[in-house]
């Protein structure tokens, strides 16, 4: 039986060969958000999209990156289309950003490909983040914070799950920090003296930065 890879190179130099085809990188990379307009090919450009998928998570599996990827394709996922949120380069290195939290890796591993969304603006951000956050947090176990995501999901009646580093020093999702230490699970985090501006996490792999969420009685020092 052929391989995926196989598979894969066979099904695309057929859709290649399709007149009624236009873009078909484009077509496999924005499955299923662009659906196809030839609607017999369909099934096809959903094979592709999954083949290149697990491709991709295969090459990162045996690269020990397989875990940043993990981490990398949440933020994707609820990323949206606004400026500054997706996949992109930052100054040559691979960036994702939802909003609300950032990875940047110092090398690249196997993912989408950029959406050609300017960098500047990402720079700005890790930028400020980085020289703002002096303050070194404590941080979790992952085992300890999954702990506390599980009891306190298990305790609420809705609404998102907070993890609070105490006093005045930030709280964030607690969801969006699992994400940032599978990525970087060696990471140091920093704060800055207030509650309510971007922590900073690096390690030897990249960096992050997470937005922290407004408690009440929270305030600057």
């Amino acid at each position: 039986m052929p391989n995926k890879n196989t598979i894969y190179q066979t099904i695309y130099e057929y859709l290649c060969n399709r007149e009624s085809v236009v873009n078909i990188d484009r077509a496999i990379t924005e499955f299923p958000k662009r659906l196809c307009s030839v609607m017999d090919i369909g099934p096809l450009i959903e094979l592709c999209a999954a083949l290149r998928e697990d491709m991709r998570m295969e090459a990162n599996k045996a690269s020990g990156k397989a875990n940043v990827a993990k981490a990398m394709k949440a933020i994707i996922k609820t990323a949206g289309k606004d400026k500054l949120r997706g996949a992109f380069d930052c100054e040559g290195k691979q960036c994702v950003c939802d909003g609300h939290r950032a990875i940047r890796l110092n090398s690249p591993i196997e993912m989408v490909s950029a959406q050609g969304i300017p960098s500047d603006g990402m720079k700005t951000v890790f930028d400020e983040a980085m020289e703002g956050a002096t303050v070194p947090l404590d941080l979790p176990t992952m085992a300890e914070l999954k702990a506390h995501y599980r009891i306190k999901k298990a305790e609420s009646i809705g609404g998102f799950i907070n993890y609070d580093f105490g006093g005045n020093l930030p709280a964030v999702q607690a969801n969006y920090l699992i994400d940032i230490l599978t990525a970087f699970p060696d990471a140091k985090a920093f704060a800055t003296e207030s509650p309510n501006k971007p922590l900073y996490f690096t390690c030897e792999a990249g960096d992050a930065v997470l937005l922290p969420v407004r408690i009440q009685g929270k305030q600057a020092v």
